[in-house]
């Protein structure tokens, strides 16, 4: 990403971008600090994708051409938001992401140009180097709890349940359900380790050996309270093409819940 020297001029085209609202998929920047440009863009490839608009005044702080600063307010800071996208950001070559730089007449009438970053939805999940994880909301931007940050991953593909490990004992896996299992295969070793040659254990970072979700989910008679998290089905059956929640509810007969190990 390097900025062009002499930009093409379009003053109807930076109109445009003035009139837009700031929200989930569009914010304006000034080019100011690098960091808060980096939250930016990562928040946007974690969410549903964006245009981030720099040397653009935010809309409450100033109206109009006023709001034109231009990169040339801080034309370093531009040169180093380049670099740090290389650096500072986590599979920077799965960011989807590109630029436009449009020139335009600044607020105090001088010549200069604004840029729009154009940042996808990526198919990964991006972190700030050292300074957290974040995703897109209405307006601005949050930082994403552990909790939140492996729950997205797992909504992204990232992270499998073959590869999350749980804080399980083994003995609470060794259920009929697992009998059953080490006779139709004629398994011979330890549940631990019966469980590690067949890939559903792995050792954590301390090197203790631990069963992934998929084993638990496999194995375990009541998976939901092991995990402490939902691990069931619920099936509704409602008359008509639509779901009421009133009085007078149409559901054809009490919800049916599926729980237990997947098999």
């Amino acid at each position: 990403m390097t900025a062009q020297t002499s930009p093409p001029m379009d003053e109807a085209l930076v109109d445009r971008v003035l009139q837009i609202a700031e929200s989930r998929t569009f914010e304006c920047k000034r080019v100011g600090k690098v960091d808060r440009l980096l939250e930016s863009i990562v928040a946007f490839a974690n969410t549903d994708g964006g245009v981030l608009a720099l040397g653009v005044e935010d809309p409450d702080k100033a109206k109009a051409r006023g709001r034109l600063y231009g990169i040339q307010e801080h034309p370093m800071n531009w040169d180093e938001l380049q670099r740090k996208l290389r650096s500072r950001i986590t599979e920077p070559d799965q960011l989807p992401i590109a630029h436009q730089e449009i020139g335009c007449t600044l607020r105090n009438g001088a010549l200069g140009s604004i840029i729009l970053i154009r940042v996808q939805k990526s198919s990964r999940v991006h972190s700030l180097v050292d300074d957290g994880t974040f995703v897109r909301l209405s307006k601005g931007n949050k930082e994403l709890t552990a909790t939140e940050i492996n729950d997205l991953c797992h909504g992204r593909g990232v992270v499998s349940a073959e590869s999350r490990l749980e804080q399980v004992d083994f003995e609470l896996l060794e259920t009929d359900y697992w009998r059953s299992y080490v006779r139709r295969r004629k398994l011979t070793r330890p549940i631990d380790q019966a469980l590690f040659h067949l890939g559903l254990a792995k050792r954590d970072a301390q090197g203790q050996l631990r069963p992934t979700r998929a084993a638990v989910l496999l194995f375990a008679e009541e998976p939901s309270g092991l995990l402490a998290s939902k691990a069931a089905v619920r099936v509704f059956h409602y008359r008509g093409p639509r779901m009421s929640s009133d009085p007078n509810t149409n559901l054809v007969r009490q919800p049916i819940t599926v729980s237990g190990p997947l098999i």
